[in-house]
């Protein structure tokens, strides 16, 4: 299986940006910057390219699978509910780094979740503000910025993206609605659709993301080490 590229490139540099803010220092000018990723997912690249998942993991029984959590189409765990379209299939090695991500088989569309403790983050606070200006440093203005409201939430924003740039050549540019919540006890959540800009439908980006929420029988779960090769 390989690591499909185009939208789950865009849901990593999203996670990383939410690992960023998890940084000892906490440092928001420390966060990972437009010019600073394209290094890391040359690095997935790189790793897609020289490895598949038998030659990273060996016996793939040893690797956490999202499958495991998904009852009626719909994801619950790790602190996350996250309904998986028809179609879309998910990531298991998005999983094994924290992010909930499911693609679907040509790669060109993905819905992806994540939640984070504030509480575990040393010295820092992890607000739904900060997040929404490091993802519009990352990615440009947002054409739509609004509140919104999602199960489990005190409170979310929901912000579209329109042609953001292609990651690699012959890639398509891709638009994004992303979507960042708080529960009000510590745990701030991140949900996104992301297809190319050309097929993208904000109603159906909306449908797709109008079940998920906060999942109050489970907690967010640190990412795993990638096993030694």
């Amino acid at each position: 299986m390989s690591f499909r590229r185009a939208p789950l490139l865009i849901a990593v540099a999203i996670s990383a940006l939410v690992l960023a803010a998890c940084a000892d220092d906490g440092d928001l000018d420390d966060a990972a910057q437009p010019d600073e990723l394209p290094d890391e997912l040359d690095d997935l690249d790189e790793l897609d390219d020289e490895l598949d998942l038998d030659d990273m993991f060996g016996d793939q029984g040893d690797m956490p699978d999202p499958n495991e959590h998904v009852e009626d189409g719909v994801f619950r765990g790790d602190g996350i509910i996250l309904p998986i379209p028809e179609g879309f299939e998910l990531e298991p090695t998005a999983y094994l780094q924290g992010l909930v991500a499911a693609v679907t088989p040509d790669g060109l569309q993905q819905v992806a979740g994540q939640a984070v403790d504030s509480a575990s983050v040393p010295d820092e606070s992890l607000e739904i503000d900060e997040l929404a200006e490091m993802n519009e440093q990352q990615f440009g203005p947002s054409v739509s910025d609004e509140e919104t409201e999602i199960d489990g939430a005190t409170r979310a924003r929901q912000l579209i993206f329109e042609a953001i740039p292609a990651q690699q050549e012959g890639q398509p540019e891709l638009s994004l609605v992303l979507v960042i919540a708080e529960d009000g006890e510590g745990e701030i959540a991140i949900f996104n659709y992301v297809a190319p800009a050309e097929d993208f439908d904000q109603a159906e980006a909306e449908t797709l993301l109008a079940g998920v929420g906060f999942d109050p029988d489970s907690s967010p779960r640190e990412p795993e080490p990638m096993p030694a090769p």
